[in-house]
């Protein structure tokens, strides 16, 4: 509740009939309306008064509201974009064959031009894939990515910071099959100025983690463009990473924490860079090597 007004936000699948709670489609709404009477603030919306309370933010399932109040004459933050989909079950299995993006942070709103307060900062992006809790599966041919992080706003001073990329997928206790493309959402630029980019949102991120890969996982760029984010990283507990023939790295592994395990697998024939293992090479913190299935690796390096 804000100046009198209610803010709430809702979802609604794409199939409300669906018994799948998995469903990765749908629209988000925004509803504010007074507290008092209940008189929407959509007017424009036209249709009933339900439709005159609410307002489409887009796809995917919406975070809570955020309101942020200027300082001064600086400018309002940007609000964090919604995740794509959220798996609340334990030892949750999903499998995806489609496209799927969290939602883009806000941007950040300008101030007045002779303020000496900076422009609001851009919202983060939502994640793409998230498991609540530990114990699950993921089947990717799809494409996941992290939304994009808002732009920094902007004012006479400074410009606001430019919001965080989206995580593409996250969880604990999570055995991954990648043949598709995994990706972080890339950061918001920083307000005009020198207003500070956002950060790259991390490919894959979390804790006792099994990932086969023969697809593409990639870090998102900063909102610098020149400055990529982690493409997996591994936060604690027991994690493998196995490269199969096709796959496709873009970033940095971070296995600096944990017991880490990289193995070259798969039934097909692929080469490797041994000289891209090593505490600031691209494959960081592993402590055991393997090599398992038919194929045949060639070394290099």
């Amino acid at each position: 509740i804000f100046f009198g007004d209610v803010f709430a936000v809702s979802f609604l699948p794409a199939d409300p009939a669906s018994s799948d709670p998995c469903i990765s489609k749908g629209d988000a709404y925004l509803y504010r309306f007074n507290l008092e009477c209940a008189i929407g603030a959509y007017p424009e919306n036209g249709g009933d008064n339900n439709d005159k309370r609410r307002k489409n933010i887009g796809g995917g399932i919406p975070t809570r509201p955020r309101i942020s109040v200027g300082d001064l004459n600086g400018g309002g933050g940007g609000g964090e974009g919604g995740g794509g989909v959220l798996l609340t079950s334990f030892g949750s299995s999903f499998g995806n064959t489609a496209a799927i993006t969290g939602g883009a942070g806000g941007a950040g709103g300008d101030g007045l031009p002779a303020s000496p307060i900076p422009g609001g900062n851009g919202g983060d992006g939502g994640a793409g894939v998230v498991f609540r809790f530990p114990g699950g599966g993921l089947s990717n041919s799809g494409a996941i990515t992290g939304g994009n992080g808002g732009a920094g706003g902007a004012t006479q001073s400074t410009g606001g910071v430019g919001g965080q990329g989206g995580v593409g997928v996250s969880g604990t206790g999570i055995s991954m099959t990648n043949t598709g493309a995994i990706s972080g959402g890339n950061g918001g630029a920083g307000g005009p100025g020198i207003g500070v980019a956002g950060a790259g949102g991390i490919g894959i991120v979390g804790s006792d983690l099994a990932i086969v890969n023969s697809g593409a996982i990639s870090g998102g760029s900063a909102g610098d463009g020149s400055t990529r984010a982690a493409a997996i990283r591994f936060t604690g507990g027991t994690n493998s990473l196995e490269l199969q023939s096709g796959s496709s790295i873009n970033g940095v592994v971070d296995g600096t924490l944990g017991s880490n395990t990289l193995i070259l697998g798969g039934a097909g024939n692929a080469s490797f860079n041994a000289g891209d293992v090593g505490a600031a090479a691209a494959y960081r913190g592993f402590s055991t090597f393997q090599k398992t299935g038919g194929g045949t690796w060639v070394l290099g390096g």
